[in-house]
């Protein structure tokens, strides 16, 4: 018995012959099956096959769909970015941006302070954080923020929009931007970059900012 399965052909084995204590065993291989007696009557599993296919294939692509999938993601961030460039562009536009520019061209000083961006204010209130409201009322809420410049400033973020001629505004703006009075809080710039333009004011420690931008507004800045 020990010599069979070295000559297992002639003893009419043709699959896998195993040497077993006591007799000799003759089975298709693993992943085959048929008739093991006659020469190629093992054949391949179908399914087995199969299932080696779907694991040879996902082991192959998985990289590819791991690279699609971030790939997807970038495109997805880039057209959120781009959506939010171009709406900031309509808000600037439709709130008479230009008007504001040609204003105040002819004063350096204020023209490089005047329109600041909405990333700017963002920044520098950490996305409007609560922890940076000073107080809000009726007409909106007043968060304090550090500009880039490192001015402290108070800014003004209005709940509504009272209807009017967007130019008055944007004349009356230009206008406040140039006062400097101690009895009048300084202007220091406004963002038209939403479609409710945001107004930055010098900061005032000793809280009259606070009142002044909490009760009425003034005739010049109702809109």
């Amino acid at each position: 018995d020990i010599h069979v399965c070295d000559q297992k052909e002639k003893h009419g084995c043709f699959g896998h012959c195993e040497r077993l204590p006591g007799y000799v065993s003759c089975r298709c291989p693993q992943g085959t099956h048929g008739n093991y007696s006659i020469p190629g009557g093992c054949v391949a599993d179908t399914n087995t096959g199969n299932l080696a296919l779907i694991i040879g294939l996902s082991a192959a692509s998985g990289p590819f769909i791991l690279l699609l999938v971030l790939r997807i993601l970038v495109l997805s961030s880039d057209f959120k970015e781009q959506k939010l460039r171009m709406l900031r562009r309509k808000f600037f536009t439709q709130n008479r941006g230009q008007l504001l520019k040609q204003l105040v061209s002819h004063r350096a000083d204020i023209a490089e302070r005047m329109l600041i961006s909405l990333e700017e204010l963002q920044k520098a209130t950490n996305n409007f954080d609560q922890a940076r409201r000073l107080g809000g009322g009726r007409h909106g809420t007043v968060y304090k923020g550090i500009l880039s410049d490192l001015h402290v400033v108070a800014i003004k973020k209005s709940n509504i929009v009272v209807k009017r001629e967007i130019d008055e505004f944007i004349n009356e703006v230009a206008i406040l931007s140039q006062i400097n009075h101690r009895n009048i809080v300084k202007l220091r710039g406004c963002c038209l970059e939403t479609e409710v333009p945001l107004l930055a004011y010098e900061f005032i420690s000793n809280g009259t900012l606070s009142d002044h931008l909490h009760t009425e507004e003034p005739r010049s800045l109702t809109w």
